[in-house]
């Protein structure tokens, strides 16, 4: 013990001092049925004389008895002896493959982690790599410690105790090398998944300009492509070559000037155009009095008197009354549309698909695509679509809290695994300080009664909410945890508003 430097060195010195002091008490008990075999043969000898008398033939018989009792008593406590040398190698055994698994576990539970922040394909690959490393070596030790107990079963004969001790440890271990196995196959499989689909977005985004194809089909689902923009917009220019009311041709210059043009206004404004050209058509028909008829006047003379055709005006009326009901359909269709998207955002939210800046992105999007439409609904409150963000980053937040705590319970040898899951998990979710900007920027617009919104979904299209950006430098010199934070937080409105003042 003497020798010993670290811990483990004593616990594999004081291991071994044990096995040999259980292999010693094996062969002090076969020494004892030698010596004790001995005395037997030797009195057996001493009772073949003829000249014993009756007296001491059965003292001698007493003695055999007691010596033949003594062997079996000794044969027992071998059987005692080689159990525990087993039962203690096992332990010891069962030990270091605890060691193995413990380790293995460890890196799983760190796998489910990834899977259930759903981390990108390539940042769980990674982990899932250690993980397979780590259940190798569990599974590489099953198969070292099984080759060396099989050696040792060919030194004992057949049946004997020893070797169905032996017999049955490797059994019960060939099954766990047996599941060890299964499970190196399902972690490859998995790591195998994740690799491919982490290439098959990149493969995506090479084909769709850096989208993935979620990304280009909600893209292609709300906006026209330049190509479509210009062809939709030359369909609704030829309708109005003979529209009067220059109104709509108005809205058609809008759509133009917009970088990027709502399919939904898009498609809105058409249906405007058809409401104003059945209009027009009806106002021309009434005014059209091409139908003669003779009408008795007060005198009680007879004057022709010119009117429009009753049939092409209840005809005309129909085809406005038809383009009212279409574009009718459509504010509900938009709207039912808009609640749609949003609450697809909101599943892809849940179930990982999306992360915080895709989802972001997507709402933004869908207010700027669908504002045409929202500003007409007296009971729309954008900050609940913001509201959305906010309970995002509070889930974000809350992740960040037990991955950094989880730190200080991480051994090393999974210490690789923590810091992908932390790189990957603060890469991913980087826009956290970003929509928090937003979150506060949301209180300093109402407090400057500023309008609501991700992005301002009234007027006349310019973004009036206000952006706190690089010219605004926010300083809180006095804040050291969270309560100082929340004092500061009541009164930034007021400073931002003398900022503002100033600036406008």
């Amino acid at each position: 013990m003497g020798k010993a430097n670290t811990a483990e060195q004593k616990e594999a010195i004081n291991s071994e001092m044990i096995y040999k002091q259980l292999e010693l008490q094996e062969k002090v008990y076969k020494s004892m049925i030698e010596a004790d075999q001995k005395a037997i043969n030797d009195l057996r000898e001493q009772a073949k004389n003829p000249d014993m008398t009756t007296e001491q033939l059965k003292t001698i018989t007493d003695q055999i008895t007691e010596y033949e009792k003594n062997v079996i008593d000794a044969q027992n406590s071998i059987k005692d002896a080689v159990k525990n040398r087993f039962e203690y190698e096992k332990s010891l055994i069962d030990k270091q493959i605890d060691e193995y698994k413990r380790a293995s576990d460890t890196i799983s539970t760190l796998v489910s982690i990834a899977d259930t922040l759903h981390l990108e394909g390539s940042t769980q690959a990674a982990i899932i790599n250690q993980q397979y490393a780590s259940t190798y070596r569990e599974y590489n030790n099953y198969l070292d410690l099984l080759q060396r107990l099989r050696n040792e079963l060919s030194g004992y004969e057949k049946n004997s105790y020893e070797y169905n001790q032996l017999k049955a440890m490797i059994d019960e271990y060939q099954t766990s090398l047996d599941s060890t196995m299964s499970s190196l196959m399902d972690i490859s499989k998995n790591e195998f998944g994740q690799t491919l689909d982490s290439i098959q977005k990149e493969f995506e985004k090479s084909v769709n300009k850096g989208m993935t194809a979620d990304q280009a089909k909600f893209d292609q689902d709300v906006w026209y492509n330049p190509m479509q923009k210009e062809l939709r917009l030359e369909e609704m220019r030829l309708k109005i070559v003979e529209l009067e009311d220059k109104t709509v041709e108005k809205r058609i210059a809008a759509l133009d000037a917009q970088e990027r043009m709502s399919k939904a206004e898009a498609d809105y404004v058409d249906k405007q155009l058809d409401l104003a050209l059945a209009q027009q058509k009806l106002d021309n028909t009434i005014n059209k009095k091409d139908v003669r008829y003779l009408e008795k006047d007060k005198d009680g003379k007879f004057n022709w008197t010119y009117i429009a055709d009753q049939a092409n005006v209840e005809e005309a009326q129909r085809a406005v009354n038809s383009a009212k009901q279409a574009l009718e359909e459509s504010k509900i269709s938009n709207r039912n549309d808009y609640i749609q998207k949003v609450s697809e955002t909101i599943n892809s939210i849940k179930d990982g698909s999306i992360n915080q800046e895709e989802a972001r992105k997507r709402l933004e999007q869908l207010n700027d695509s669908y504002k045409f439409i929202l500003k007409d609904i007296p009971t729309f409150d954008i900050a609940k679509v913001e509201d959305i963000i906010k309970a995002y980053n509070d889930y974000e937040n809350k992740n960040s809290d037990i991955i950094n705590d989880y730190k200080r319970s991480v051994k090393p040898e999974v210490t690789q695994g923590y810091e992908t899951i932390v790189k990957g998990f603060g890469d991913q979710f980087k826009a956290v300080s970003k929509d928090l900007g937003e979150i506060f920027g949301k209180q300093l617009r109402e407090a400057l009664n500023l309008p609501n919104g991700i992005r301002n979904a009234y007027g006349d299209g310019n973004d009036k909410s206000l952006v706190i950006n690089g010219d605004l430098k926010l300083e809180l010199p006095n804040v050291k945890d969270a309560n100082d934070f929340a004092e500061a937080l009541k009164t930034l409105p007021q400073v931002a508003k003398q900022y503002a003042t100033k600036k406008m």
